[in-house]
């Protein structure tokens, strides 16, 4: 079986080619050559390919895994044949409103990278100053509320004394009350 460079440089390699098999692919070669304006081929010996530089470690590994007829799982030519645009026909108004976001977003950064410090210390100032204006109002609010709680405790104190003054007159009163009524009952008998 004759080695010829250009089936072999297939970039597949399935089993070894019968001899009728390359005459064929051969004949297909020549046809196309001279169909697209070239020469018709000469018979190519191998030494002719023969390269004066190094085969690299992947590749002779990848020539020897050709040798023993094992498939070459890394070459796939699948996806340069019927080659057709990605998405679907609103891909292109989608890719548009992309860019334009894309571009808003650039000039924010642009605007956030030039002005973007001195507003975030601007806010920062403002949080400040708000938290110290808070500080001032919780101060104030709790000085109110102490002295709304004396004066409270201060009422409620003097309410307390006025309310026992009350109940001694209320239980004297009473006192007298019943001496009075004893005393008339004790007279009319």
């Amino acid at each position: 079986m004759q080695a010829h460079p250009f089936l072999d440089a297939l970039p597949y390699y399935e089993k070894g080619y019968q001899e009728q098999d390359r005459a064929v692919a051969m004949k297909l070669v020549e046809e196309e050559v001279v169909r697209s304006g070239g020469t018709k081929l000469p018979n190519p010996s191998l030494d002719e390919f023969t390269t004066p530089f190094k085969i690299s470690e992947r590749m002779q590994n990848a020539v020897q895994a050709a040798g023993r007829g094992e498939k070459l799982q890394s070459i796939n030519i699948n996806r340069y044949i019927n080659l057709q645009a990605p998405g679907n026909p609103g891909s292109l108004m989608q890719s548009a409103i992309a860019l334009e976001y894309l571009r808003s977003r650039e000039d924010n950064l642009e605007l956030l990278k030039k002005h973007g410090e001195s507003a975030w210390k601007n806010h920062i100032d403002s949080l400040e100053e708000i938290l110290q204006n808070m500080e001032r109002e919780i101060q104030t609010t709790r000085k109110k509320s102490q002295i709304c709680n004396r004066k409270r405790k201060h009422y409620q104190l003097e309410m307390g004394e006025k309310l026992v003054d009350q109940e001694s007159q209320f239980g004297n009163l009473l006192l007298n009350s019943i001496q009075c009524r004893v005393a008339t009952l004790l007279t009319s008998l």
